[in-house]
């Protein structure tokens, strides 16, 4: 019997989530279910189900995640690949995995050696959770200053394009006018 199964003996759930469709293939849904799989197979479990979600780790309010809180019960565990696909702040996750621990659900990383239901286990994923945290907040400084160069630069920065214009081709502006609308736009300017 394996430790998992002698402390819980509940049924087994994944949770894998990317922020976008096109996430790198090593973090990738079937990526992150295949693993999980794996890791219960390699203690003498099965998983019941492995919910996904596309979203960001920002906020809580996720479909999958909200279906798989209302699915758990008591002696249940939750398999995840990374804690941060949980949620990427500290001030989120800390009371989800809390709450589940007082209804007696306990939380395994496949990438990351600790268990949320002993006292290590969860001082060492608010660490892990402190450090996805700056990561991402790390990533939200790089893409705001990247795209305000862009935009110093006369980058277009990938917001819907306006009425009137187009995207500019290699060596134009990144709006140029679009003879058709552009005129319909001075029309009604001068309306």
């Amino acid at each position: 019997m394996t430790p998992v199964q002698s402390q819980h003996g509940g049924r087994v759930f994944g949770y894998a989530r990317v922020s976008g469709d096109n996430q790198a293939d090593n973090t990738s849904l079937p990526h992150q279910a295949e693993c999980i799989r794996a890791w219960a197979k390699a203690r003498g479990l099965s998983v019941d189900d492995v919910t996904k979600d596309v979203a960001s780790g920002r906020t809580l309010e996720r479909p999958g995640l909200n279906a798989l809180r209302a699915d758990l019960r008591s002696g249940d565990v939750v398999v995840v690949y990374k804690l941060d696909r949980l949620s990427r702040s500290v001030v989120d996750a800390d009371p989800l995995i809390t709450a589940w621990e007082q209804q007696g659900v306990s939380v395994f990383s496949v990438t990351e050696p600790l268990e949320t239901g002993t006292a290590m286990g969860r001082a060492m994923y608010r660490m892990v959770l402190v450090f996805a945290q700056a990561e991402r907040e790390v990533i939200q400084e790089r893409v705001s200053a990247g795209r305000a160069r862009n935009a110093r630069e006369g980058g277009f920065n990938g917001s819907p394009v306006p009425f009137g214009y187009r995207l500019g081709g290699e060596g134009e502006p990144c709006l140029v006018p679009e003879p058709a609308e552009a005129e319909c736009v001075h029309r009604l300017f001068t309306l």
